[in-house]
């Protein structure tokens, strides 16, 4: 029988399966999205997590316990989400996940779609000499300045007004044309959202691009989104607030940094790949699948 799981049955029933990700999960669930189990009586067997953006349901979290595994839990609670949500269901899963090659097949055989894959690049806090051997030779400074001569401004997400909060916000739905959706990380505390390492590149009150981080924990820097808009005259503006970024993430001592990026954005793999020529990057791959709901 699968049913809506509350917090604090997730808390007793599953307490030897609670990881810092799987806690993380379920608070994004229970701020906006839903927690499914399947259970029979007083057994609980799994849980699965979602998030839900407009009318799209993406799965962030399953578990399913140990003496249950291989019996189809996840293949259930996956086929009740598709078969009750609203519009598509998505999920998510890094190559390197044990559960892969599971997760992959379950998804083929419920029709998912593989849509374009995340792929992430990390360095730490030891390259600092590398990121500055960088900045010289490619000139960031250099850049950045010119930028700023030019009436663009580096303004943290911290210290932006809240006209620029808005048009961050908003960006997605308006003229600025972001292929992205930052909006989610304003409304739930759980995404993380560092007003602090986020920056945007303003000019004369105008959103001209962005970059937006979590902080999951004390140490780990995510760049969720970069992004420059449609019509910005210089398409190096992003620079100026990835420079500045990176430089407080050294500043403030953070262990690692992780660069999320799609293949098709071409303003992020442009950067990354200047990048890659000074300072060593270790790169994963997240698959994404995409389905329509089963009417």
């Amino acid at each position: 029988m699968i049913s809506e799981l509350t917090d604090i049955e997730y808390l007793i029933a599953f307490s030897d399966g609670r990881t810092a990700l799987s806690d993380a999960c379920v608070r994004q669930a229970s701020e906006g999205g839903r927690l499914y189990c399947e259970r029979a009586g007083d057994s609980y067997r799994g849980f699965l997590c979602t998030e839900t953006e407009g009318r799209t349901a993406r799965i962030l979290y399953a578990y399913t316990k140990p003496e249950f595994r291989g019996r189809g839990i996840f293949t259930s609670l996956a086929e009740h989400v598709v078969q009750t949500a609203e519009g598509e269901v998505c999920i998510s899963i890094p190559e390197e996940h044990p559960c892969f090659e599971e997760v992959d097949a379950v998804c083929r055989r419920l029709g998912f779609t593989p849509t374009e894959s995340l792929h992430t690049f990390s360095f730490d806090r030891s390259q600092e000499a590398e990121w500055q051997a960088t900045k010289q030779a490619q000139r960031f400074d250099a850049c950045c300045a010119w930028l700023n001569r030019s009436g663009c401004k580096a303004v943290s997400f911290a210290d932006a007004d809240e006209d620029i909060l808005r048009q961050i916000r908003e960006s997605h739905s308006s003229a600025f044309g972001n292929p992205f959706d930052p909006s989610v990380y304003f409304r739930l505390s759980s995404k993380k959202l560092s007003m602090d390492l986020s920056c945007a590149a303003v000019k004369d009150g105008k959103l001209l691009a962005y970059t937006l981080l979590s902080q999951q924990n004390r140490d780990a820097v995510i760049l969720e989104q970069m992004a420059s808009a449609a019509d910005a005259h210089d398409p190096g503006v992003i620079l100026l607030p990835f420079v500045y970024s990176v430089d407080r993430f050294f500043e403030r001592g953070y262990y690692s940094w992780t660069f999320a990026m799609y293949p098709s954005n071409t303003a992020a793999n442009r950067i990354r790949m200047t990048l890659e020529k000074e300072i060593g990057f270790e790169e994963k791959v997240t698959r994404h699948y995409r389905k329509g709901r089963v009417l």
